[in-house]
């Protein structure tokens, strides 16, 4: 017996929409985390130098240890929060800042790539801490001790929820708040500065695809863009931003290809600097931490200069 016509374009929308969302969940790849850890992390630009770090709850900020296992205080401290998205998942994010009295350069608000946790990314932060920085840099829902899904809708709302909780501290209201995207969170960075443009004062892009559909071509051909859904796509986002932005992408990335960080580039608005690197995906901070410093501050200057 035949299948009726109707039967079969049921069937092949339900095949489409399953490998639809496959293509799609392939955008989040969170690593949980659960309390007590002991790892290890690298403190030093060299990566010569380990520490032991050991977290006992999610509700308490780390301690490194050295290696001949004494407890090591650092020139900055770590301060551990818990707060919510508007779906009420309890989120987990450390602000670090430095421990002498010198104002900071500016707050830098990290949003992480898609995969891993908030120790992925620590190395990348630290670099900045130590040049006068102070950092916000916290699990998008699912990552790490974050509760929740990972979706497009949540990690948004995330990113959202930590603009509002970051920007009414009273030792960021007197500095430059500035979006660090890396990867996925470049991708989402200039949606969530056009969201929150009265707080936000400028904006970091690193390694970051120019649109969902596009790394999706770049990863899978027409298949992977047919069968991806657009959301706030990047390049679109920094047409409509007037902020100064800051774009860094390698031209050895072999994750998100070069040509997405120039794309962006040029469809961003003035004040605008590009800065082209060469080592691995999203490794700047490991490698050029004094440049994108002074790019930054070059670019990104305070309201009362």
């Amino acid at each position: 017996m035949r299948a009726k016509p109707t039967s079969l374009i049921l069937t092949l929308i339900v095949v489409v929409s399953v490998t639809s969302c496959s293509f799609n969940n392939q955008f989040y790849h969170p690593k949980p985390l659960k309390a007590p850890i002991k790892t290890s992390i690298t403190h030093d630009y060299t990566g010569d130098t380990l520490y032991a770090m050991h977290i006992v709850s999610h509700k308490q900020p780390p301690v490194f240890i050295n290696p001949k296992g004494d407890t090591v205080d650092f020139d900055y401290r770590i301060e551990n929060i818990l707060f919510s998205n508007r779906q009420e998942d309890t989120l987990h994010g450390w602000f670090i800042s430095p421990t002498d009295s010198v104002p900071p350069k500016a707050t830098l608000l990290f949003l992480h790539g898609n995969g891993g946790n908030i120790l992925s990314y620590l190395s990348l932060v630290f670099p900045f801490v130590k040049m006068g920085y102070q950092a916000f840099i916290f699990d998008y829902s699912g990552y790490g001790f974050s509760s929740g899904k990972p979706n497009r809708a949540n990690v948004l709302s995330d990113a959202n929820a930590a603009v509002e909780l970051i920007s009414q501290r009273n030792d960021v209201k007197g500095t430059m708040l500035l979006l660090y995207g890396q990867s996925l969170g470049g991708h989402l960075a200039p949606t969530v500065a056009n969201m929150n443009s009265k707080a936000i004062d400028g904006v970091i892009l690193e390694g970051a695809f120019s649109s969902h559909k596009d790394i999706a071509a770049h990863s899978a051909g027409f298949v992977g863009q047919l069968m991806v859904k657009e959301a706030y796509p990047a390049k679109v986002a920094v047409k409509d931003m007037h902020k100064p932005i800051l774009i860094i992408h390698s031209i050895n990335d072999n994750v998100i290809p070069v040509s997405m960080g120039r794309k962006l580039f040029e469809n961003a608005n003035e004040p605008k600097d590009y800065f082209e690197i060469d080592e691995c995906h999203i490794c700047g901070p490991l490698y050029y931490a004094d440049e994108i410093d002074k790019r930054i501050l070059a670019l990104m200057k305070p309201k009362s200069e």
